[in-house]
């Protein structure tokens, strides 16, 4: 039987240093605290790009990416350089940085 989504998504992001409740600066992109994507874990799917696609984003940028990464509609909006892993069981599938992503109407895309 197939699995529509087979592998499990975590991120890290990469926004402003904050402080944390106890008064300490974290800095998000130097953390190595890997976060669920939800409570529970997100489901997800990563699609290889195998043939070299590349992507025009709207201002013009051409995008070269390794891996499209489908998942359900309850992952919170991830931004451009918040990082990204895909594990498939215990084992570490793909590590990465979003370099788009987009919220369509039945799945959510990110670009890796």
């Amino acid at each position: 039987m197939s699995v529509q989504y087979p592998h499990k998504l975590q991120y890290i992001t990469s926004g402003d240093p904050y402080q944390d409740a106890d008064g300490n600066w974290v800095n998000p992109s130097e953390s190595t605290d890997w976060l669920n994507a939800t409570s529970l874990e997100t489901d997800c799917r990563d699609q290889p790009n195998d043939k070299g696609v590349k992507m025009t984003v709207v201002d013009g940028e051409v995008l070269e990416f390794g891996s499209v990464v489908y998942c359900e509609l309850d992952v919170p909006d991830l931004s451009r350089g918040d990082r990204v892993r895909i594990n498939h069981g215990s084992k570490v599938r793909l590590e990465g940085t979003v370099k788009r992503f987009s919220r369509d109407e039945f799945h959510c895309r990110i670009w890796v």
